[in-house]
């Protein structure tokens, strides 16, 4: 197993925001992992890092390693680490990764994680389980589960529209510009994106922070922002909206790093 002393975690997430990590080990096995784990559950685990920004932390466990993919009998089986768009079509240009697109139930043009898993091996409460996927109750952007997903099993789906849909989220995406795609999860019949553009945020500009023109849910860096700067330019916009609708925001994108009651996961 790697170990990496004093690491800047700027360039681990999408958004290219990160402070100071003093240790960040990297398992080259799932029994590495399970061990890291068993030592210290409060280690925060991450993977593609395409929803995630960063504040300073103590340590970080990341599993860009561990990605296996593997055909059985019952499916496709994943390690926590691979990417979901060697798996499914609609993943296509987001380097999102299984373990993380399965917390978050991982959805694009109609398509959701949940439609496709059969089963999940998990790290739960010092015991690694296999789950079938409804035990993991996963709903909209989220799952009902305490625990750390290791690999998972797929029904296989076919690549066929790959390129259609690399193209479809390069035109309706910031393409090129470091984001971590939606900030704000889609209040149930309405488009966070849509309100955030009427509450006049699309295009608002905070030290080096952009809302995207191209996409009012989608963030941009535009330099040097910090993670303070991330988060002040989410309350900003999440006031805005309330102001309007009276609909408060729910936040998508996740935040790892110290604040005054210690991590913020």
């Amino acid at each position: 197993m790697q170990k990496k002393l004093s690491v800047s975690l700027k360039n681990f997430s999408a958004l290219r925001i990160g402070g100071q990590a003093d240790i960040v080990y990297f398992p080259e096995t799932l029994a590495e992992l399970t061990e890291l784990l068993d030592e210290q559950p409060a280690r925060p685990v991450v993977g593609g890092c395409t929803n995630v920004f960063f504040g300073d932390l103590p340590e970080l466990i990341c599993v860009k390693y561990l990605n296996q993919i593997n055909e059985t009998a019952g499916g496709i089986e994943a390690e926590c680490g691979a990417l979901l768009e060697k798996l499914f079509d609609f993943a296509a240009g987001v380097p999102a990764t299984v373990g993380g697109g399965v917390i978050m139930n991982f959805g694009a043009f109609g398509f959701e994680l949940k439609d496709f898993l059969r089963s999940a091996r998990v790290w739960q409460d010092g015991a690694v389980k296999i789950l079938p996927a409804a035990e993991l109750r996963l709903g909209y952007r989220s799952a009902d589960f305490a625990g750390i997903v290791l690999s998972a099993v797929f029904v296989k789906k076919q690549l066929e529209k790959k390129n259609e849909y690399l193209k479809l989220r390069q035109e309706k995406m910031p393409w090129g510009q470091p984001n971590i795609g939606s900030i704000f999860k889609n209040p149930a019949g309405l488009s966070a994106g849509k309100l955030i553009e009427d509450a006049g945020c699309k295009g608002y500009k905070y030290k080096d922070l952009q809302v995207s023109e191209k996409h009012a849910n989608i963030v941009v860096n535009n330099g040097a922002a910090s993670a303070r700067d991330m988060l002040d330019l989410i309350g900003q916009v999440r006031q805005a909206v309330r102001e309007r609708t009276n609909i408060l925001l729910e936040i998508e994108a996740r935040y790892l790093g110290q604040t005054e009651n210690g991590v913020r996961r």
